[in-house]
């Protein structure tokens, strides 16, 4: 699926990378909807892109309600080597200036 992702602000940091709240523009009937989006830190090293993938593929072996739902992994859009899109969860309400890394394929 080819889309765009709209960085809206940060919501937190993990051991790959940096979590950002973004807006998902599809182009579909769908049109748009916010997510999270899990960044690889840049220079990672290769054993951490391993473990930041075999997380994706775990996240997307789940289907349950309780469990937020992949929508898909970015690997190659620059400058960040690989991010992780899925639901993104209300918790907060802040306004912070946008950034647009465009035409990411989710995969």
């Amino acid at each position: 699926m080819q889309c765009t992702l709209r960085f809206k602000e940060k919501i937190g940091a993990g051991q790959f990378g940096i979590v950002h709240k973004a807006e998902m523009v599809t182009g579909d009937k769908k049109g748009s909807q916010l997510v999270a989006v899990k960044t690889l830190n840049k220079g990672a090293d290769a054993q951490d892109k391993v473990k930041f993938l075999q997380e994706a593929a775990i996240m997307g072996q789940f289907r349950h309600p309780n469990v937020v739902k992949l929508h898909g992994v970015v690997t190659e859009e620059e400058p960040v080597s690989a991010c992780i899109v899925c639901v993104y969860v209300c918790t907060s309400t802040s306004n912070f200036n946008t950034k647009t890394c465009n035409h990411v394929a989710l995969r």
